[in-house]
């Protein structure tokens, strides 16, 4: 007579009365959805790995769904024996079984990086917790903290290079502005930089320096090229006009002699020929001093367009400064709020204490737990210390710590 099925159940009978504080520690592990088993029963050539579906059943070959969820290893070997025999494929069969990998924990709510995560035998709450990520509501860590400190310290050396440079910049514009190849900056307007960036003031001011008068130069240049060329079209302008009015007496002496001749004519003392020649010439003057009058006029105009593009030179150019300055005086106030702001966030950053940001008593952290088994005692409030079993599912709900007021 076969007696180990009796002996497992009364085993499983006596734990069973056991309060579950107790059981908790000594109680055989039952399985759950999830659990994958591996099996050996006579007539299988090697062992068969199953996982447990969504329910509670495992499949073997010869068998439709056997129901081992919520059973012990022991009560799961008896059950799958039971069923061998009652299918009439083995005769007393000996079912040996063991998990060979557990459920994995559910992770979910206020963590870094919820999701499944393999069972590791005595994983508690924290574990589980660390595997996640941590919490995602909890403040900054002395690793922030100073990544914080270091950016805000980097961001303030350069709002500092940036104010001395804009303000250095600003110099040479009103120096380009007044046509002044040099400049040199107040006592003020030094005490406006911040103190780290004041040694490079020499620096930038010989920098802008070479800039101002680069540009000045360039400046200068043109309106000299302007001025040879306007120079030189006036004076075309003066020997055209000369040209014209020698041309123009000319006309007139020729005006002269055709009234002569016309009279000569009447009389009969001058051939008509001798009109016609004296005709033709006059025409051929006038003609000249027209052309002449018309190249003098092309020249006037030109002379006007050169003047005209010097000008609008120079006023696009001043233009141009005037702008600038104006967008750097709005980009100089930015950077000194910037700065001062920086300035604001370095003093709390070198006041703050990692510990008490870090401390738990800035929030409040709440532990909830689903467990596949009916058993299990969930009533009983979770803390980080609370060990996990494999199918369980821990929810983590984080929220600000409630400040007493006065």
């Amino acid at each position: 007579m076969k007696t180990r099925p009796f002996l497992r159940s009364g085993l499983v009978l006596a734990l069973a009365l056991l309060p579950w504080s107790v059981r908790a520690e000594t109680s055989p592990y039952r399985l759950v959805i999830g659990d994958e088993v591996r099996i050996t029963y006579p007539g299988s050539a090697s062992p068969v790995v199953a996982m447990i579906d969504m329910d509670g059943n495992i499949r073997l070959p010869g068998l439709r769904g056997v129901s081992i969820a919520a059973k012990s290893l022991d009560e799961a070997e008896v059950f799958i024996e039971q069923a061998l025999s009652e299918a009439n494929l083995y005769v007393g069969p000996r079912v040996s079984m063991s998990v060979s990998r557990y459920a994995p924990v559910i992770v979910a709510g206020d963590v870094s990086g919820p999701g499944r995560f393999d069972f590791l035998p005595g994983m508690t709450v924290s574990a589980a917790l660390g595997l996640a990520g941590g919490r995602s509501a909890e403040g900054p860590g002395t690793f922030e903290l100073t990544r914080n400190e270091i950016e805000t310290r980097g961001r303030l050396r350069q709002s500092a290079l940036d104010i001395a440079q804009g303000l250095v910049r600003l110099a040479g514009l009103n120096a380009f502005l007044d046509g002044r190849d040099s400049f040199t900056l107040t006592d003020a307007q030094i005490a406006t930089v911040p103190a780290s960036a004041r040694d490079r003031l020499p620096e930038l001011v010989a920098g802008e320096t070479v800039l101002l008068q680069t540009r000045l130069e360039r400046d200068r240049e043109m309106l000299r090229m302007w001025a040879a060329e306007i120079d030189n079209m006036e004076t075309r302008a003066g020997i055209s006009g000369t040209r014209l009015a020698l041309q123009n007496r000319i006309v007139e002496n020729l005006e002269s002699e055709l009234d002569n001749s016309r009279a000569l004519v009447e009389r009969g003392v001058q051939t008509a020929n001798r009109l016609s020649e004296i005709i033709q010439r006059d025409a051929n003057a006038r003609a000249r001093a027209l052309e002449i009058e018309s190249a003098q006029i092309l020249l006037d105009q030109s002379i006007s367009d050169a003047t005209l593009e010097r000008f609008s030179f120079q006023s696009q150019q001043r233009q141009e400064a005037l702008r600038e300055r104006r967008n750097l005086l709005v980009s100089l106030e930015k950077r000194r709020l910037d700065h001062q702001r920086d300035l604001a966030s370095l003093a709390a950053l070198s006041q703050v204490n990692p510990v008490s940001v870090l401390a738990d008593d800035h929030f409040v952290v709440r532990f909830d737990l689903i467990s596949p088994r009916p058993e299990r005692d969930t009533t009983t409030p979770i803390t980080p210390a609370t060990r996990l079993l494999p199918g369980d599912t821990l929810i983590v709900t984080v929220t600000p710590a409630t400040i007493p007021t006065r």
